[in-house]
């Protein structure tokens, strides 16, 4: 009888001092999927990286300058976080837009701009998008936890055709400062806020 005790007291105490380490481990493995600096990277290899189609319903694209070297060197950009956003009334097919720059350290101030566009700055904004080699960036995804948004870039485009376009990375922009400032020329002209 004794040593029947003896091992029901070895089973219970060996399984109470095995539950807090299971939960003490599964803690940190959750945690270590969060942990600052940690970087969860998603592609879509059947994202296509040339789009067809040169009729663009709807853009969306955050730009940040704000980590980027040889800002100064562009006539117009500033350190900051610029957006874009265009999109076409599919029965009127007119366009409208709209933008907004929140330079650095003064995010508080920035001003949204909203405009009608016509074709020409469609067909401009279209060949921006073209010759800035956007769609290259097609299906990349990448995050880095525990940083602010105002860092990297963010496209997500569509097309009358289907095709579409989306990317990100939230700690480096791999959108050319040239191809930043083709679009903030554009909208900032289109907008009145040039």
């Amino acid at each position: 009888m004794k040593k029947h005790c003896s091992r029901i007291l070895i089973i219970a105490l060996s399984l109470l001092l095995a539950c807090p380490m299971t939960a003490c481990k599964k803690k940190s493995e959750t945690k270590a999927t969060h942990i600052k600096g940690g970087s969860t990277k998603r592609v879509d290899k059947d994202a296509p990286k040339e789009i067809e189609s040169t009729e663009l319903i709807s853009l969306s694209i955050k730009s940040s300058t704000i980590a980027s070297v040889g800002v100064e060197e562009y006539e117009g950009l500033e350190y900051g976080v610029y957006y874009f956003e265009f999109e076409v009334d599919l029965k009127t097919k007119e366009g409208s837009g709209s933008y907004r720059f929140e330079k650095q350290y003064e995010e508080d101030e920035a001003v949204d701009y909203e405009f009608s566009a016509d074709e020409d700055f469609m067909i401009k904004l279209e060949k921006i998008i073209r010759d800035g080699g956007i769609s290259r960036l097609n299906g990349n995804h990448n995050k880095t936890n525990g940083i602010q948004d105002i860092y990297g870039y963010r496209v997500s485009a569509v097309y009358a055709s289907g095709e579409k376009i989306s990317c990100s990375d939230n700690s480096s922009n791999w959108i050319s400062l040239e191809t930043t400032k083709e679009l903030n020329d554009l909208f900032r002209e289109a907008s009145g806020a040039a």
